[in-house]
């Protein structure tokens, strides 16, 4: 009896779903809109800083960079470090892309960013000459120095939540004290790539 019991529900969900497909094809299409009247609210918040999700990803890559070139001179992150970004108009859907990110006031030296993307949104190299002027002059980024007994790589093969843990600790507490090492950055990256591979 069980393995009927189990049919009826998959052939009762079935029906509630052809049901339901029905009655929201059935419902009767709104009326045309009169000439003179309001139009329909817009669904969607307008409180949105961005225009396209180009635009959001941006803002969220460079607002990475300059949080960390903050905390590395023992300052706080303004909310919104980014204002605003702004892509210039395209005449050429393959031709490169030009941002200008507005950054908040006070926040470094320079108050706008002028990004030009000819590769996909998360080249690194785009965001190279960004990285570099957040960090401003006169604050080399430290040599790469790191403990030479661990092989971070190796490591990772073992993907238990223990291995992850302990690699994750001892790296967040070298990022404290050294947070523009590109070494550690190179490991943070690493880390996280392992550890999304054992969530697949």
């Amino acid at each position: 009896m069980a393995p009927r019991t189990a049919l009826s529900r998959r052939w009762c969900a079935a029906l509630l779903l052809v049901l339901a497909t029905t009655a929201a094809c059935r419902r009767e299409p709104s009326a045309p809109a009169r000439a003179g009247a309001s139009p329909t609210p817009n669904p969607y918040p307008t409180t949105w800083r961005f225009h396209t999700e180009e635009e959001w990803l941006v803002a969220q890559t460079v607002e990475a960079i300059g949080g960390i070139a903050l905390f590395a001179s023992g300052r706080g992150a303004p909310a919104p470090l980014v204002v605003s970004v702004t892509r210039a108009p395209l005449s050429d859907p393959l031709a490169p892309r030009r941002f200008t990110v507005a950054l908040s006031p006070g926040a470094f030296d320079v108050s706008t960013l002028d990004l030009p993307i000819d590769d996909h949104i998360w080249s690194p190299k785009a965001y190279a000459a960004v990285a570099r002027r957040l960090v401003g002059p006169g604050r080399p980024v430290p040599a790469a120095a790191h403990n030479p007994t661990i092989d971070l790589p190796a490591a990772l093969l073992d993907l238990r939540v223990e291995t992850l843990e302990r690699e994750n600790h001892r790296i967040s507490q070298a990022l404290e004290k050294s947070p523009l090492n590109p070494r550690l950055n190179e490991e943070a990256a690493l880390l996280l790539g392992a550890f999304a591979l054992r969530e697949t």
